[in-house]
């Protein structure tokens, strides 16, 4: 049984997927074939940590490290369910659901994404202490 399943292996989904298995959390990361980063040809010098690479290479090391981590990632095909709104945190009205990435109001970079996807961690992660204080889980 996983703690989070998280829609989306971009940056935002990695990031997200990398800090909540830190916190030793069973994570999914459902994800399509490809992306927007895999059609970014060009070398990226903007993204902290990986000057000089291209989009395909910034998504496989981020999967490779999700991966590595303890993550799995597995191809999926997620259709969009209508009726959540969402904040510029990405929480949501839906209780135990985040959003980052593409799906928050914001325009994207592959370091804003990242940095959502680590916001919307952070989030999970509390929000998964408070159910398991609240379980007798411990936390």
């Amino acid at each position: 049984m996983w703690d989070v399943a998280i829609v989306g292996g971009g940056p935002s989904g990695l990031t997200a997927a990398i800090h909540l298995v830190w916190h030793r959390r069973r994570v999914v990361v459902l994800d399509r074939a490809t992306g927007p980063l895999f059609f970014t040809l060009e070398k990226l010098w903007n993204v902290p940590g990986l000057p000089g690479a291209t989009g395909v290479e910034i998504q496989k090391r981020l999967k490779a490290q999700a991966v590595e981590q303890g993550a799995v990632v597995e191809r999926a095909s997620v259709a969009r369910a209508g009726g959540a709104v969402v904040s510029q945190r990405g929480d949501t009205n839906v209780p135990g659901v985040w959003v980052a990435g593409d799906l928050r109001p914001m325009t994207q970079q592959v370091a804003v994404a990242m940095g959502t996807g680590n916001v919307a961690a952070v989030m999970i992660d509390q929000y998964l202490r408070k159910r398991d204080i609240a379980a007798g889980c411990g936390g």
